[in-house]
């Protein structure tokens, strides 16, 4: 659906899924698409990592750098993972942090 601006809604890109979690408050920013679910692998040659870098690469490629937003959740070297791929999209990341304090996510805008 395109907004005022011609552009559709922002998307929320979840770095790695987590089943405890409830993502549903993330909605209010946009569509939710999740990265990944999977675990990241020691094993040097792993093709599961193989497939977690693919799976990144594919779901971010209509990323929209300081448009949609990321929300860094899972194992931190499947975090680093994605924002480094984020990263090969723009300089300026939306991410959503969770507070607490409101129960609710506040925007972070992030520069590299």
């Amino acid at each position: 659906m395109k907004n005022k601006n011609g552009y559709s809604d922002p998307n929320v890109y979840i770095i790695q899924e987590q089943m405890q979690f409830d993502y549903s408050p993330a909605e209010e920013y946009g569509e939710i698409k999740f990265l990944t679910a999977m675990e990241f692998s020691n094993n040097k040659n792993s093709i599961r990592n193989t497939h977690i870098k693919e799976d990144m690469v594919k779901v971010l490629k209509n990323y929209r750098a300081g448009y949609d937003y990321l929300v860094l959740t899972g194992n931190p070297i499947i975090m680093c993972m994605g924002f480094y791929y984020a990263c090969e999209h723009g300089e300026d990341h939306l991410v959503l942090k969770w507070d607490n304090q409101k129960f609710g996510y506040k925007v972070i805008n992030i520069g590299v």
